[in-house]
């Protein structure tokens, strides 16, 4: 494609030639043609309108960045038209029941579930219901066949997820971390603040002795009475940077050991005193996570980054066999 016919997909052109007629500035063309497929100059200008018109700067370098956009885009439409293609050359098909139900679904997230709505965003887009439909269709098409390529991909093996571990060092440094629950009181709308500070005392006493354990005293306490949205969780407020901390549950935490029940801590919150108690479950020193608290993130990364490679190949092979032919 040459550069001089990308230019041609903004939406706003410059002025044509006065020597062409309307039909010649105007009209649309095929850029590329992939099997059955192919790729129009109204498809570019569709997929360009959003970023172009959000192009700033000079006009030499919106004209720049247009045409690297342009190039882009028509490289990921013809690859989309390969694809199809070669879904459509295998005889297989798309049942209509599952075309309908995705439109169903875009009216309900998009509209509400009004259709006048839908009509009406298809209108203003230029698309009639049988285009939209299409373009659905070749979406569902398109997302299957690269599922199709992804889960051909086996687990991702040891030696690479540490392979990957050691190369990436950096990117598993953490801060100092603690993970605690906590059990909080605030005035409710029927309490003085004297009140709240009994029930918290009395939390507190309840935590303090008795059976079973203490954790297990603490999460009874939490379900019971804590004022906070960790309440339903027994109090957990999972793994948290000591630096996000406010120093004084900062400097609790730091000295507890896991499992111990700090002192009841009064806080300033708004202008009301609000009462804490804190049980430190773990803690981590700040450095490198280990292996084994990083695997399984390392293992989808890995198994991510092996199924696209897996798709630029298929890609490739597509290109070969399909060979596209510019316009």
């Amino acid at each position: 494609m040459t550069t001089a016919l990308l230019a041609l997909a903004l939406l706003a052109t410059p002025a044509a030639p006065a020597d062409l007629g309307w039909s010649e500035q105007n009209g649309d063309r095929v850029l590329a043609v992939a099997g059955d497929q192919v790729v129009t100059l109204s498809d570019i200008r569709r997929e360009l309108a959003p970023m172009a018109r959000g192009l700033r700067g000079t006009a030499e370098e919106r004209d720049v960045a247009l045409r690297k956009a342009a190039a882009e885009v028509l490289r990921n439409l013809t690859d989309r038209a390969i694809v199809l293609s070669e879904f459509r050359s295998s005889g297989m098909v798309i049942p209509p029941a599952m075309v309908q139900a995705e439109i169903d679904d875009q009216v309900r997230r998009q509209h509400e579930g009004d259709r006048l709505r839908y009509y009406a965003s298809l209108r203003s887009q230029g698309i009639t219901p049988a285009e939209h439909r299409r373009q659905t269709e070749d979406k569902i098409i398109f997302d299957y066949m690269l599922g199709q390529v992804r889960r051909s991909i086996g687990e991702a093996s040891p030696a690479r997820i540490q392979a990957f571990y050691d190369a990436n060092q950096a990117s598993f440094a953490r801060p100092e971390q603690v993970r605690f629950r906590q059990i909080s009181f605030l005035r409710r709308a029927t309490e003085t603040p004297e009140e709240t500070l009994r029930r918290a005392e009395a939390a507190r006493d309840a935590v303090a002795g008795g059976k079973p354990g203490a954790e297990e005293r603490f999460v009874a306490a939490a379900k019971a009475g804590s004022d906070d949205d960790y309440r339903a969780e027994g109090g957990d407020a999972g793994w948290r940077a000591m630096a996000d901390l406010a120093g004084t549950v900062a400097e609790a935490l730091r000295t507890l050991p896991d499992g111990g029940v700090s002192p009841l801590l009064t806080l300033d919150a708004g202008g009301e005193k609000a009462h804490f108690l804190l049980l430190r479950t773990g803690f981590r020193a700040a450095g490198t996570a280990p292996i084994e608290d990083v695997r399984q993130q390392i293992a989808a990364k890995v198994r991510d980054d092996l199924g696209n490679e897996a798709v630029r190949a298929w890609l490739e092979r597509l290109r070969e066999k399909h060979a596209p032919q510019p316009r």
